[in-house]
């Protein structure tokens, strides 16, 4: 295998980036100020020091679980499909390199990022053990599971960017593979196994790498110790079928294709106006790179569809509580992370050939570019953002009025409507940061990391800073969850205001700059 020559090309080139200095820190600054604030709130909550170690270890087992199964999506999705966009891939198959080459090539050089975010996590789990009520063996078995949910989900990113047309697809079709059989597969089957329903029988052949998350503890572990070991081995050989497939279809696919262009609008019986005639192409480009508002409405109606089916098969009223508010808010965030994906990839196509620069001499101006773009992402988002927040409200009011002596439902209403205007805030702040990074950054994957990193994960951060504080002055954890709530509001609110105004003026009077430079 001569992976060597691409695998130190790749790491060549990310050396020079900052982005992995700054990623490795600042992934084991937030583990840190996270370890620290949920210490302190439960240090404040009487809990003695004994039994931090619990709740420490499965908050950041949850973390890294995320990162992982994201890593591969935000890392590798234009691995490949950015030299068949160059027309590099071709020409490295004039060489004596092969497939699996190229393949292992990239997967070594570009996983290291999570690989060192990995290894900044791990040994802060690691105290959970030393202040007790982990065991030597759930950190082993949770360690092992990480590396190959990692190693899973770079995998499947690269057989989608090997075989997809461009990295906004490789995106697309990675993201929804591993957060199907990730994190969907498994936690059906875990919510279905106390059921005996017959759905099991056709939900444990297809072993998904986050399965053995579930068998995790002792407790489980000595029950059924198959549990955790056929999924991890399964699905390892799944990842490496899927290397294998990607390194032999890669020689038969790299070459660009004629693509089938989307139909022109159909005519309207008015005439349109000059000024309107004059805009049909921008926004027929506009729609061509977006695309269509389906799969913006299949995610709304899958999340609507997820949170009614609790209800339907356990009636114990109590679900709706603060855990259904948590199950809401991740998957509200899988529709954040599509709106974040879609704006960061907007200007990608354009801007990589040179489209993006002829088209600052239309006599509308370059004003009228942005607010084509604009309107496309209003387009696919801004129907299934409304009808998803309505949605939320009709439930939260339907669970006031079930449980109308609940002293809690009333708080679990008011987080509820600030969830939604955070909902929408965020969706705004994301579409404009979207697209201003989508100009600045080399690429669409950091444009989209840069996105999530100013608009999701910063407030989130700093928020996290500010638990410990926040308790001091309100009390124990289980009265202080509605002013946690306010507080997350507030940091959100702040931030979204910030720096989607600063997209905004810079995108204003910056964006031709920037779209001729090229983002360095």
């Amino acid at each position: 295998m001569n992976l060597l020559p691409v695998a130190h090309r790749e790491l060549l080139v990310l050396s020079r980036r900052p982005l992995l200095y700054w990623l490795r820190s600042g992934t084991g600054l937030a583990i840190a100020i996270l370890s620290t604030g949920l210490v302190t709130v439960y240090l404040l909550d009487g809990a003695a020091p004994a039994e931090l170690g619990p709740p420490l270890f499965k908050t950041l087992a949850a973390v890294s679980f995320v990162l992982c199964l994201l890593a591969g999506p935000c890392l590798l999705a234009d691995s490949l499909a950015e030299e068949k966009r160059a027309g590099t891939l071709g020409l490295l198959f004039l060489t004596d390199l092969r497939g699996h080459d190229i393949v292992a090539g990239k997967c070594v050089a570009l996983a290291m990022p999570a690989v060192h975010c990995l290894l900044a996590v791990m040994p802060v789990t690691a105290v959970a053990f030393f202040l007790g009520g982990v065991s030597g063996g759930e950190f082993l078995r949770m360690s092992a599971a990480l590396v190959n949910l990692l190693f899973c989900s770079l995998a499947v990113t690269v057989l989608c960017s090997a075989l997809a047309r461009d990295g906004r697809r490789a995106f697309g079709a990675a993201l929804l593979v591993v957060l199907g059989c990730g994190a969907l597969l498994p936690g059906f089957s875990h919510w279905l196994s106390g059921t005996g329903n017959a759905a099991l029988l056709v939900l444990n052949p297809l072993a998904s790498p986050g399965m053995p998350f579930w068998t995790v503890p002792d407790a489980d572990y000595a029950t059924d110790s198959t549990a955790f070991f056929h999924p991890l081995i399964l699905s390892h050989g799944a990842a490496w079928l899927c290397l294998v497939v990607a390194s032999v279809a890669l020689p038969f696919a790299w070459q660009e294709r004629p693509e089938r262009l989307p139909r022109f609008t159909r005519a309207r019986s008015r005439r349109p106006t000059p000024l309107q005639a004059a805009l049909l192409p921008l926004d027929w480009l506009a729609r061509r790179q977006l695309g269509g508002p389906v799969s913006s409405w299949l995610m709304a109606g899958g999340i609507a569809l997820i949170l009614l089916l609790p209800p339907s098969l356990d009636h114990n009223p109590a679900f709706a509580g603060f855990d259904l508010l948590l199950v809401a808010y991740a998957l509200h965030a899988l529709f954040k992370v599509s709106v974040a994906a879609a704006a960061s990839r907007a200007f990608l196509r354009e801007r990589d050939s040179g489209a993006l620069e002829i088209l600052f001499v239309i006599p509308q101006g370059e004003k009228a570019v942005w607010r084509a773009w604009l309107a496309g992402l209003r387009r696919r988002f801004l129907l299934p953002v409304l009808a998803l927040v309505a949605f939320d409200l009709a439930l939260a009011w339907h669970w006031l009025v079930v449980l109308p002596n609940d002293p809690a439902g009333v708080g679990q209403f008011v987080l509820v409507l600030l969830a939604t205007v955070m909902f929408l805030l965020d969706c705004y702040a994301l579409s404009w940061v979207g697209l201003w990074q989508g100009l600045t950054a080399p690429n669409a994957t950091r444009a989209f990391i840069r996105t999530l990193l100013f608009v999701l994960v910063l407030p989130g951060a700093v928020f996290v800073a500010l638990i410990g504080l926040l308790a001091t002055s309100v009390g124990p954890l289980e009265d202080a969850l509605v002013a946690l709530g306010i507080g997350w509001f507030i940091t959100g609110f702040l931030t979204d205001i910030a720096v989607g105004a600063w997209s905004m003026v810079r995108l204003s009077h910056d964006g031709r700059e920037a779209a001729l430079a090229r983002g360095r």
